[in-house]
């Protein structure tokens, strides 16, 4: 079966789902209300002309589906696809018992539609648990149908050098096709991106995982793009990066640097001196706002014996405005990021090595420049875009780390400057 098939049911679906859904609803709380902006029966003849014309719909776009099944096997798609399309009409026919319900009470004079109290409530219990029992199915059976066209488009990428990009331009197709609907559906369009897939296609998030994680993929420039043009078919920007940042970074990373007490104003102020004080003819220490400034010079080692203040003299340069004055100097027309990790012996594991560095410093320099996810973790941002959603990410292993910091570093001087202390 087509893609283009397959999406054309899907689309007479949701909009069935979405507006038949609505009228139902507000038919249902119309008659209870005995709402007059019209009468009654004509309400009920408009809700069941629109949820005709809904059906037929559905009808329509599934007689492609009957064709391809005549001439060729049915496929695990196709066949769930046939399930739904029997369980729309089924639903449309409960619609119609429920509207015929209430037009028959409609059409009952004002003196008897009151009379029997006991009787009607009664009846009145079961339509609305009719009633309910519909609205409760239509929410599944939209996400049932999206599922199975994304499982359908996956398999049929499996031919593709490219799958995970071939399912993202399908799926592309997916949400362009949603968007043209009616604007009563559009909601439905917001859903599928951020919500939608889900549910039982656990497996296609397992495949493209181990796809895209492979030590020789490589990214297409489709699936790293930056979204500028807010269509629907991408995720924002700063939404992926800050969920990439939460996942590579660790709960404590904040520990030892909140622990540092704040009682260091004046006392290392010498810190910021142009012009140091000499010592035995010479200088005490290296200026610090000169290498700032120079640039020249890729390091600013401070030394000392443990316990003597290392991590305080840091926690006050990192807060002082002169850091900050020198770094604009220093960086010119470019974004600069200041990135910290607080070594601490006694802390865990990944408060006291390279790797507890590496995370740090990729979580906070995605906070701070959002951009460098498509560059700097461009396995992760290319699962996020493929499933339009914050995805269960894998756990980072070494290699990939790695990967990530490199790609990070590569990019110091091009559209950023990275100080890192």
């Amino acid at each position: 079966m087509d893609p283009l098939s397959a999406l054309a049911i899907a689309a007479a679906v949701v909009q069935f789902v979405d507006i038949g859904g609505r009228l139902l609803k507000k038919a249902w709380e119309s008659h209870n209300g005995h709402a007059r902006e019209k009468t009654e029966q004509q309400q009920l003849e408009e809700v069941e002309k629109q949820l005709s014309f809904l059906i037929d719909g559905v009808r329509e776009a599934s007689k492609t589906l009957s064709g391809s099944i005549v001439s060729n096997p049915t496929t695990p798609m196709q066949a769930q696809l046939l399930r739904l399309h029997a369980e729309c009409v089924d639903i449309s026919t409960e619609f119609n018992a429920a509207i015929q319900h209430m037009r028959a009470l409609a059409q009952r004079p004002t003196r008897n539609r009151f009379s029997f109290r006991g009787h009607q409530s009664a009846d009145k219990d079961v339509r609305d648990r009719d009633v309910r029992h519909i609205l409760e199915r239509l929410p599944v059976l939209r996400r049932e149908v999206i599922d199975c066209v994304v499982l359908g488009l996956w398999d049929n990428s499996k031919e593709t050098q490219q799958r995970e990009l071939c399912l993202s331009r399908q799926m592309d197709a997916v949400i362009g096709m949603l968007a043209q609907l009616d604007e009563s559906t559009k909601r439905a369009v917001q859903g599928f991106r951020a919500e939608e897939v889900d549910g039982d296609i656990s497996g296609l998030r397992h495949e493209l995982v181990e796809t895209i994680w492979r030590k020789d993929w490589t990214s297409d420039a489709a699936l790293t793009n930056t979204p500028e043009d807010d269509t629907p078919t991408r995720m924002n920007t700063d939404v992926v990066a800050h969920a990439i940042s939460r996942d590579v970074g660790f709960e404590t990373a904040c520990l030892r640097e909140a622990a540092i007490a704040q009682n260091f104003i004046g006392t290392y102020s010498w810190i910021f001196q142009a012009e140091p004080k000499w010592q035995n003819n010479k200088s005490a220490w290296d200026s610090f706002p000169k290498w700032l400034e120079d640039g020249s010079e890729p390091f600013y080692w401070i030394t000392a014996k443990p316990g003597s203040g290392k991590s305080t003299l840091m926690k006050f340069v990192l807060q002082h405005k002169f850091l900050r004055e020198g770094l604009s100097r220093w960086a010119g027309s470019l974004p600069f990021l200041v990135c910290k990790y607080y070594a601490w012996h006694p802390g865990q594991s990944l408060q006291k090595s390279i790797e507890g560095l590496k995370r740090t410093v990729l979580a906070q320099a995605l906070l701070l420049f959002p951009e460098l996810a498509r560059i700097v973790t461009p396995r992760r941002w290319a699962l996020f875009q493929v499933l339009r959603k914050d995805p269960v990410f894998p756990p980072w292993d070494t290699w990939e780390l790695q990967e990530s910091f490199d790609a990070l570093l590569s990019q110091c001087g091009k559209p950023i400057k990275l100080l890192l202390a």
